[in-house]
């Protein structure tokens, strides 16, 4: 497209920027301006169709002034004084309209600016700058505060994608800082590269640092980047555009706010404020609170609960972990979260073990922020500095993708009936003589039936193939070249290694439906969680135990691990 001078994109808006007459007035001029209108008017995240104008941005003046000697024209000839009035306030409007285009090259910000469309809080925060003061960057983001918070869903994912979109990155600015630093790097590097810094830095990172600096700050914006992922994973892939790198950044920033000297390490007990204890009953994500009486078990003799908290969100856990103090490493789920007169007995000088059995984040804006990981570092500190007896560390964790996963692969079994990687040739005899099966076609369909049903009693029958199976999700299955189970995924980043396998450690409804009951032990092997974490990291090599490795061997469908 021919442009005359630096050139950039109008965004005229029908019946908002202008009149009719002036809008035709614009878009008549393409001989005398050299631009051309596109074909297409596309609808924009406002709810309002875009025809947009490409001109160059010395002719803006030319279109004025050739407006205002044609008007000029207009009443001498005529003496229509009302003409005259009336293209003076369209006149004006269109120099509005310039002006702002002068102070800025987003034309989002400007079409922003003009819209009806748009929210009045984004409006004014468009109007903000590396200028505004800061009592006005504060007044402006409690407006933002107040208004969100009180609006309803869809209104919320409104405002947000206008957000993303009108105090994104300055690109002119930040083209021309690019433009400098090349052509004279060499004399003023350090300098200019500060710059490109400054303008890539997009401008809502100044709003929410202020906002972070109001009461209930920092809570705010850990909740709307939850609303911002929420709106991701409904949105389409077009719409995300904007929205994506907003979401990045704001966890960039969450990940400074919550780094490790910033988080309070407390332990709670029976005697921890009600509140408190009521929001981790309420968090709970891996073993679901019945009563009261349950969590004073898990807070009571030989367990712990400890939590991170934040001093920019008092009285609000982070992340909690439950800790079982035993004898053994646990392989039974029951035994820890029930009242068990045999474990009442054991005195906590005679434990050796700790076995973190849940650990759960209660702020869905901190997703991918590593606080897990930190709080089972800190609490391994600490259970080593007052337990010093205990020197056994390890998970009894869920395995909650086992049961879907397998599924699927038997249906891809069945449909491709080519041997995809589930059935080789000895699992496919034994599943034949426990089935009674009379060719290997029926006994992938009567292994599917069993494994569809809740019935215990066939999991029983079929507990070696479970297990040899369950040890190959863990260990073999990938995505990207990682543990495709999360929690498997969790631990053994941290440098946990695949301890072993345990059947019905978990015959609650919800353990039976993620994985026929079993569970799975990751084990803390202190010297080397740093090597395990490092090799799982750069080539993806899982720390396995013979517990495990034993049930991928030939041997491995003619009995069951513990």
């Amino acid at each position: 497209m021919e442009e005359v001078g630096p050139s950039m994109d109008l965004i005229f808006r029908r019946n908002k920027l202008a009149s009719d007459d002036l809008m035709k007035t614009a878009l008549k001029q393409p001989a005398q301006l050299k631009a051309k209108k596109t074909k297409n008017v596309t609808q924009d995240v406002f709810g309002t169709k875009l025809a947009r104008v490409h001109l160059g941005r010395q002719n803006i003046h030319t279109l004025q002034t050739r407006k205002m000697k044609g008007l000029r024209r207009s009443k001498e000839q005529n003496g229509q004084d009302e003409q005259m009035d009336d293209a003076n306030q369209h006149l004006a409007m269109l120099g509005r309209f310039c002006r702002s285009i002068r102070r800025t090259a987003d034309p989002i910000t400007v079409a922003i600016r003009y819209s009806s469309n748009v929210n009045p809080v984004i409006a004014s925060l468009a109007e903000l700058n590396s200028k505004s003061s800061v009592a006005k960057w504060m007044r402006s983001g409690k407006q933002l505060v107040q208004k969100y918070t009180a609006s309803p869903w869809e209104e919320r994912v409104t405002m947000l994608e206008q957000l993303a979109m009108s105090l994104g990155v300055d690109h002119d600015k930040l083209s021309s800082a690019v433009d400098r630093y090349v052509a004279n790097k060499d004399a003023s590097a350090e300098r200019l590269a500060r710059r490109v810094s400054v303008a890539s830095t997009p401008q809502y990172v100044r709003l929410f640092q202020t906002i972070g600096n109001i009461e209930g700050g920092v809570k705010f914006i850990c909740d709307l980047r939850a609303d911002i992922l929420a709106m991701i994973s409904k949105s389409r892939s077009s719409q995300l555009e904007a929205v994506k790198p907003f979401e990045e950044t704001l966890q960039e920033m969450l990940s400074l706010w919550f780094s490790v000297g910033l988080l309070h390490l407390d332990r709670l007990t029976w005697q921890s404020p009600s509140d408190l204890l009521l929001k981790v009953a309420e968090f709970e994500a891996v073993h679901p609170v019945r009563h009261w009486g349950d969590i004073k078990r898990r807070v009571g003799h030989n367990r712990r609960c400890f939590i991170f908290t934040h001093p920019a969100m008092p009285r609000e856990p982070l992340v909690v972990l439950h800790v079982a103090l035993m004898d053994h490493i646990g392989d039974n789920i029951q035994e820890i979260i029930r009242q068990i007169e045999t474990d009442d007995h054991l005195h906590e000088a005679d434990a050796n073990t700790a076995i973190f059995y849940s650990i759960s984040s209660t702020q869905k804006g901190l997703k991918g922020i590593d606080l897990g990981n930190l709080l089972i570092k800190r609490v391994v500190g600490e259970l080593q500095r007052d337990l010093p007896h205990i020197v056994n560390f390890s998970t009894l964790s869920p395995i909650p993708g086992f049961r879907q996963w397998l599924l699927g692969q038997v249906k891809q079994e069945r449909s491709a009936q080519n041997g995809a990687d589930l059935f080789d040739s000895d699992l496919l005899s034994s599943l034949r003589s426990s089935l009674n099966a009379s060719s290997d076609e029926e006994t992938v369909t009567l292994f599917k039936s069993a494994v569809e049903s809740n019935d215990v009693q066939q999991f029983e029958a079929l507990k070696p193939v479970l297990m040899h199976l369950c040890a190959k999700y863990l260990y073999v299955v990938k995505r990207r070249g990682y543990a495709v189970d999360p929690v498997a995924n969790f631990h053994l980043r941290n440098g946990a290694e695949l301890y072993r396998l345990n059947w019905m450690a978990d015959n609650s409804a919800r353990g039976i439906k993620n994985s026929f009951g079993m569970m799975v032990n990751y084990r803390y092997v202190l010297p080397d969680v740093e090597t395990n974490s490092n090799r799982y990291l750069s080539d993806q090599t899982v720390a396995v135990h013979d517990n495990v490795r034993s049930l991928l061997k030939g041997n491995k469908v003619s009995g069951a691990g513990q």
